[in-house]
């Protein structure tokens, strides 16, 4: 420290005595708040700046003394100026109070004279009430005075006048009123009345009589004396003399009818439901109220009685008085379910047509549902609704999530919800101008035919409108520019909106989604050619679906006309209900099948338990946030039954899998509506009635007279398992599981065989039995025409069961006689197949120019001559009880054709009803019949042959006709012979849907002339999907198969590539995908080159079910190798075979089935030509000095024979004939053809995963 003191060298000195220094302005104030530090600094600035200051200066500043009065001074100033600023916050502070107190004031004045206009109003209807109830005990008071001040005169001579009824509808008011005046004669009455009584019109049911007060009657003997015809008619039952009994009321007034009607609708319910109900229930009339034993089960004047459920109440809203219904207590009543129950009387209430009734009403609902999911689109009407929508009603939704442009159809529960979108559908563009609405308004009607109606109109306008009173009707104003210009088109078209209850004029119909704003009345309906009720607003369904639009109700009534009554074809399963069978008949059989049977229940998703607590919840909170709640615990659970569905059909559940696939229906019946110009039922109708029109067969004159053999249970067990169940139904709801659960009841069986037989004898069809219904199908994805329809007839099941028990008796007798058909017992499609290939292959190899001609019939089934199929049956069967009952089966009939727009009757004087049991084997047989009878009759073998020493030139399969032979010439000379045969059965050639296919070899004319249609040569020719010419390779002939397989995979992806066992996956998609590849590889030889197209493609499928993925550094050569070789591993280790080795299994057993088809007493076309030019044949020509020589340096043909015999060892048409023997080559062959698994080039799979 050199030299100085160290303790005292931080220590700062105090000099006691000395004057404090106190600030003296600004400055000194913020240097004496300076810290120590800070001034430090500054000073060293200081010094830096202007040098070394005095040792005396530094040490002793400046410095001021304090003054008493200075500081005085001081703070008087300060005080004066805080006090300043204190009464400045204060004057602001009650200002603002002021302010504050007067707004309120203001508003609690407000409110005050508010609640005194409501008090004025308040008062003025309780001094109209009291009014009211003077003027009401001034009428009682004059109660027996005459008439009382302010009564109508029409409602007291109503209630003086006697209802008498009973005649039949439109009675001629003479004899109405003969028989009333003989009735009042035979009951003494004639000294109580007065007045004559009176028809209101020529055509009457009931009379009135009018009973006038007397004079000097008293009020109560006036109605005593008319209480007397009441209880005359009642205690006596008078009959005229047609045999109707008369009766006597009072007459009311239309408000006193409906309020009876409530209890005569209940006491029609539960007499349809109870067969004993006398005593059951009690009923009062004047109220409409009905009583059991319970209590009071409804009523349409007394309210509710207290501690009732109100989830049971059903309330009609469209009356006045709110009639309603316990429906609880109806079931227990009635014994039947509750669902059954609220059923019954909801179908009077919303107005359903009945025989006493000449109006019709129907429930129209209307929902923007805002894009939302409407996969639950039932449930979700039910909970905003609070109740089941009826079966009958219709839904018009808006606003559906995003699809393909068009029609479409989607099923959604029970509901089938169609749509159309297309540029240009009605959108009323929210935020669009005036100009834009009112062009997309008029585009909108416009597309409306002129003469349309009735029609329904809901939209949502985007528009607002309000509801308003004026000269005691309700208007619709609309709330700016739109809406009126919408109200005005539409009035202008002839519409008009219909307005909702009056407590709903200001129910909001929007409701948006952003928090504060308030909804509007923008969703509309209205109507055009129908009476309307009024219009229910479902207040509070926005938050079921989470859309932003409530659910609109309305009741549309319209003139009863022609009625259409609908036949469920549901499948039907057996419910049992009997115990034992003493008699069956028709008439039994058609009751045992509403009693024991009913429509199959679909399998389609249920709210679990969790779901449906939470909807119960939702109910009652009736917030947004509990039925944002529920929706998504249903989504969950939906979604997670949909995933188990989906395990299960990839797993080999076929019903699932039948479930899960995407439904091909795209809405076409809209589609064919939209392009027919009027009904579209009615052009349907007129179009088949063209068809079936034709010269019916006779009708038979007597029945067979012979022995007639029963049936026996040998014979109904065997044709009872060749039907097949779950099949739609027809008009008489009969079907196989009820006929099979007959012969499972004690008596069934042996009284069911009697019916048959009783049938068989009589020879007496029922005429259920001749009126089958017919439905359409169409015959392409878009039908705009009649003929693109296909009608199909769904029989009887007991007329299918006892067609097929004929049919089995009559198989030996009308079996195939020649090689032509190959639709039949014995014969199948690969027939047909095989025989196209390899004439097409001969022609290949020999070149002799031959030509093909595919010939199509028109309306085949439609348009046979019945007649001609009882001639060819007669020859065949000759005179039996058999003939006889298929005479009557084949008469002419009635079907019940039902379309989407309506039911109607068509006779059917021609052709087979295609659906029928006995429709495909009968068409095969006269198809047969026309093609070998033309052989015959024009000598066919003896002209030129196609391949010389073949004589086989023609076959069928059904009615697809295929001709072949050298040139154009002679082949156009055959089928104008074949079409001279048709004729005589009623069938003709559509020109227009033939084919001809002319051999690169010929160099003749390339097209004929058929039914007066030019058909020029077509490159290749369609035979069942598959496209074929001369020269083919095997690989093009699998292309198209193989791609018809990757489509199918794709289709049903969601199943195939689903997360779930890859064994099961690749098990279902060989049965699915597998057999669209494959199905007609037995009628073609295999080829290396194919067979290894087919396994590549497989191998490809299977990738995509494991859903392989190429890596990020992975090259695509190296991931074509690594899928490839895993999705082999994958089928080998699912103990499948590849497509290459099942399509020679396929051929090999086709091979033999074709060898041993020659030993047959007629062999298949198929065997004939497969047993030309062979190869034992083609080695006996090489032996031969002239025999015919090869001009295709390639004979596929022997080649694939020397394969064949090495195999067999022998010759293989030899050894096909031994079945045993044959099957043990099968893997010699496979052995010897197939290609194998792998190159060999990789000696271990790697990177499995």
């Amino acid at each position: 420290m050199s030299g100085r003191d160290s303790k005292g060298v931080n220590k700062q000195t105090l000099q006691l005595g000395e004057a404090v220094p106190v600030p003296s302005g600004p400055d000194d104030a913020l240097e004496l708040l300076e810290s120590p530090t800070a001034k430090r600094s500054k000073e060293g600035d200081h010094d830096a700046r202007g040098g070394k200051r005095g040792k005396s200066e530094s040490r002793h500043p400046p410095q001021i003394t304090l003054e008493t009065e200075s500081l005085r001074e001081m703070l008087r100033e300060q005080s004066y100026d805080l006090l300043g600023k204190q009464q400045a916050q204060l004057d602001k502070a009650i200002g603002d109070l002021e302010c504050r107190t007067l707004t309120k004031v203001a508003e609690v004045q407000e409110q005050i004279a508010h609640l005194e206009s409501r008090h004025s109003a308040s008062d003025s209807r309780i001094e109209a009430l009291e009014r009211g109830l003077r003027e009401v005990t001034d009428k009682i008071a004059q109660g027996a005075g005459g008439h009382a001040a302010g009564r109508d005169p029409g409602d007291e001579k109503r209630r003086n006048t006697l209802v008498i009824g009973g005649w039949p509808k439109d009675s001629r008011r003479g004899v109405i009123l003969a028989d009333l005046q003989e009735a009042l004669r035979g009951l003494r009455l004639e000294a109580q009345h007065d007045a004559e009584p009176f028809c209101t019109g020529p055509r009457r049911s009931i009379a009135l009589l009018p009973m006038p007060k007397r004079q000097g009657e008293t009020e109560q003997g006036h109605r005593d004396r008319m209480f007397s015809f009441v209880q005359a008619f009642g205690g006596t039952q008078v009959l005229t003399k047609t045999g109707a009994k008369l009766w006597c009321n009072f007459s009311k007034s239309p408000e006193q009818r409906i309020i009876a009607s409530h209890s005569g609708l209940i006491k029609k319910v539960v007499g349809s439901l109870v067969a004993n109900s006398e005593g059951l229930l009690d009923f009062e009339y004047k109220t409409g109220t009905t009583w059991c034993d319970e209590g009071m089960i409804s009523s349409a004047c007394l309210p509710v009685p207290p501690g009732t459920d109100m989830r049971g109440i059903s309330v009609d809203d469209n009356t006045v008085r709110k009639h309603w219904i316990n429906i609880p207590r109806l079931a227990r009543v009635t014994g039947c379910s509750i669902e059954e129950a609220s059923v019954q009387p909801v179908l009077p209430l919303q107005g359903q047509c009945t025989e006493s009734s000449d109006e019709f009403k129907f429930k129209v609902f209307g929902w923007n549902v805002g894009g939302c999911d409407i996969a639950d689109l039932g449930e979700s009407f039910r909970e905003g609704c609070k109740a089941s929508l009826p079966d009958d009603a219709l839904l018009t939704l808006q606003e559906l999530p995003r699809g393909d442009p068009g029609w479409a159809k989607q099923k959604c529960g029970k509901w089938s919800v169609v749509s159309h979108r297309a540029q240009g559908s009605a959108h009323f563009v929210p935020g669009c101008t005036l100009a834009q609405y009112e062009q997309a308004v008029e585009e909108t009607f416009e597309r409306l035919p002129k003469s349309a109606t009735p029609v329904v109109f809901q939209c949502d306008a985007n528009a607002p409108i309000r509801w308003c009173w004026q000269g005691g009707e309700v208007y619709a104003v609309g709330r700016d520019a739109k809406a009126n210009d919408l109200q005005s088109r539409m009035m202008r078209r002839g519409f008009r909106m219909v307005e909702p209850r009056p407590l709903q004029f200001l129910t909001p119909t929007s409701r948006p989604r952003q928090e504060g704003r308030k909804g509007h009345i923008i969703d509309v309906m209205a109507c055009k050619g129908l009476n309307s009720c009024q219009l229910v607003v479902h207040e509070g369904s926005f938050q079921v679906l989470g859309t932003d639009h409530e659910i609109l109700e309305a009741t549309f009534c319209t003139r009863g006309g022609r009625q259409h009554v609908r036949h469920s074809t549901k499948p039907r399963v057996w419910v049992g209900g009997v115990i034992r069978i003493t008699h069956v008949d028709q008439h039994e059989l058609e009751r045992l099948g509403q009693k024991c049977t009913r429509p199959k229940r679909g399998e389609s998703y249920v709210d679990p338990p969790e779901v449906k607590q939470a909807a119960q919840h939702a109910r009652l909170m009736r917030t947004n946030a509990t039925w944002t709640r529920v929706r998504q615990l249903r989504k969950a659970a939906r979604k997670e039954w949909e995933n188990q569905r989906l395990q299960r059909a990839s797993l080999g559940d076929w019903a699932a899998l039948r479930a899960v696939r995407k439904k091909a229906d795209t809405g076409w019946a809209e589609g064919f509506a939209e392009a027919q110009k009027g009904d579209p039922h009615q052009a349907v109708h007129d179009h088949l009635e063209g068809v079936y029109k034709g010269d019916p067969p006779q009708q038979p004159q007597k029945g067979f007279q012979g022995e007639v053999k029963a049936f026996t249970e040998d014979e109904l067990d065997v044709a009872l398992g060749q039907l097949q169940a779950g099949k739609a139904v027809g008009g008489d709801g009969t079907s196989k599981e009820l006929l099979a659960g007959i012969c499972s009841v004690e008596g069934g069986k042996q009284h069911l065989l009697e019916f048959l037989t009783r049938i068989l004898a009589t020879q007496s069809i029922p005429e259920q039995w001749n009126t089958p219904l017919m439905v359409l199908l169409p015959k392409i994805q878009q039908p705009m025409q009649p003929k693109d329809l296909r009608p199909i007839s769904m029989s009887s099941g007991v007329s299918n069961l006892f067609s097929r028990l004929l049919l089995n008796r009559a198989l030996h007798a009308i079996d195939l006689t020649s090689h032509s058909q190959c639709s039949g017992r014995g014969r199948q499609t690969a027939d047909y197949i095989f025989t196209i290939w390899r004439t097409l292959e001969l022609e290949r190899e020999w070149r002799r120019g031959v030509c093909f001609a595919k010939l199509d019939i028109a309306k085949a089934f439609d348009a046979l001559d019945r007649r001609k199929v009882l001639e060819y049956l007669a020859t065949r069967l000759g005179e039996s009880a058999e003939l006889e009952c298929w005479k009557g089966l084949l008469q002419q009939n009635y079907s019940t054709l039902q379309t989407p727009w309506g039911t109607s009757s068509v006779l059917q004087q021609r052709g087979i009803k295609q659906g029928a049991i006995e429709s495909p084997l009968f068409f095969a047989l006269i198809s047969e019949l026309c093609l070998t009878e033309t052989a015959h009759r024009y000598q066919w073998h003896k002209q030129e042959q196609a391949f010389q020493g073949c004589s086989y030139q023609e076959m069928l399969y059904m009615d697809d006709s295929l001709l072949w032979g050298r040139g154009t010439e002679g082949l156009e000379t055959r089928i104008r012979q074949f079409m001279v045969v048709l004729s005589e059965f009623g069938l003709r050639l559509n020109g227009s849907k033939c084919q001809l296919l002319v051999s690169p070899h010929w160099k003749g004319p390339k097209f004929i002339h058929i039914a007066g249609t030019k058909v020029e040569a077509s490159p290749e020719m369609e035979v069942m999907g598959l496209h074929m010419r001369v020269g083919m390779s095997p690989c093009e002939l699998v292309g198209p198969l193989l791609a018809r397989a990757k489509a199918k995979f794709w289709a049903t992806r969601h199943i195939f590539c689903a997360k779930t066992p890859l064994k099961g996956r690749l098990r279902v998609i060989e049965r699915v995908v597998g057999a669209s590849a494959l199905w007609c590889l037995s009628a073609l030889p295999p080829d290396k080159g194919a067979m290894g197209l087919l396994n590549s493609t497989q191998q490809q499928i299977v990738s995509w079910a494991m859903r392989l993925g190429k890596h990020r550094d992975e090259s695509w050569e190296a991931y074509n190798k690594r899928s490839h070789r895993l999705a082999r591993a994958a089928i080998h280790g699912a103990g499948l075979e590849r497509w290459g080795t099942l399509w020679l299994r396929k051929w090999w057993r086709y091979s033999g089935h074709r060898a041993r088809g020659l030993l047959r007493e007629v062999p298949p076309i198929s065997s004939q030509v497969d047993a030309f030019r062979t190869l034992s044949w083609w080695e006996t020509e090489q032996r031969k000095d002239d025999g015919l020589q090869h001009t295709h340096h390639f004979p596929r043909l022997m080649n694939m024979e020397r394969v064949m015999d090495r195999a067999a060892g022998v010759s293989w048409r030899v050894l096909a004939q031994d079945r045993v023997q044959w099957q043990g080559k099968e893997q010699v062959f496979v052995h010897n053809m197939d290609i194998p698994w792998a190159s060999f080039r990789q000696y271990q799979l790697l990177n499995w995963q």
